[in-house]
């Protein structure tokens, strides 16, 4: 990682940080770790407590009313939200990959010839 590659996330977070935090907070695997980037920027406390309320509001009102309506038939959807759940996990894998090739190459690319 490249000090260019942590002043690109903090410009990017300073833009987007809001945005992050409420619809981070309603995505599996990023839910858990968009406290990071948030702490380490010195997001506003209480502008962080409520973008988080917010989230975790909609993203549990969705599967509340989502139960309520499904009553006895939760197990049709169950599958579906199982396959979401490694979709994100696998695209959150790949783009990690992806990063760590690129920056791999762009190192043996600038290394002197020996």
């Amino acid at each position: 990682m490249k000090v260019t590659d942590v002043d690109r996330a903090e410009t990017w977070f300073s833009r987007h940080g809001g945005k992050a935090v409420l619809f981070g907070r309603m995505v599996p695997l990023v839910r858990s770790f968009i406290s990071l980037p948030a702490g380490v920027e010195r997001m506003n406390l209480l502008r962080f407590l409520i973008l988080t309320t917010l989230g975790s509001l909609a993203w549990n009102a969705i599967f509340v009313t989502a139960g309520y309506q499904l009553g006895q038939n939760w197990h049709l959807v169950e599958r579906y939200t199982d396959v979401l759940q490694k979709v994100v996990i696998v695209a959150i894998v790949a783009a990690v990959t992806l990063f760590i090739v690129v920056r791999l190459r762009q190192h043996r690319n600038t290394e002197p010839a020996g």
